[in-house]
């Protein structure tokens, strides 16, 4: 069954720009650009390596990174946030038409936490947002 999209919220937006607003903050710190995604391979390797080594929650970190990472679909493939609604739950994701190209970035970023990859945005967000925008005939 495909999920019901909605549009988020206004709490939700704001919880999405703040995020963004940490990530870019945290970017700069590094010497980089959060709309990079060189720059988020750099902040998730050096942030999810100190996580792991102190024991700290990786949830605000995924949630920082995951946002910017979509931010960087909708910026560069023409996506749009939504919130995906299955059986399983209710997530935020991005969504385009045509093709119904449904990311959940947020999710994408906690299932490389979980395998303790690193350095995989600018490899596999490239391939994505080519295969995105082959998928809406762009």
């Amino acid at each position: 069954m495909a999920p019901k999209l909605d549009a988020p919220t206004e709490r939700e937006l704001a919880w999405i720009a703040d995020n963004l607003t940490r990530a870019t903050a945290m970017a700069k710190k590094y010497g980089g650009d959060a709309k990079e995604l060189a720059a988020l391979d750099a902040l998730w390797a050096t942030w999810s390596a100190a996580l792991r080594k102190s024991g700290g929650d990786p949830n605000p970190l995924i949630n920082m990174v995951g946002v910017a990472f979509g931010q960087h679909l909708v910026d560069t493939a023409g996506l749009a946030w939504v919130l995906a609604s299955d059986e399983h739950g209710t997530d935020l994701a991005v969504h385009g038409e045509p093709g119904s190209v449904l990311v959940y970035p947020c999710n994408f970023v906690a299932k490389r936490w979980q395998s303790g990859e690193t350095e995989f945005f600018a490899r596999t967000g490239a391939q994505l947002v080519a295969d995105i925008k082959r998928i809406r005939g762009r």
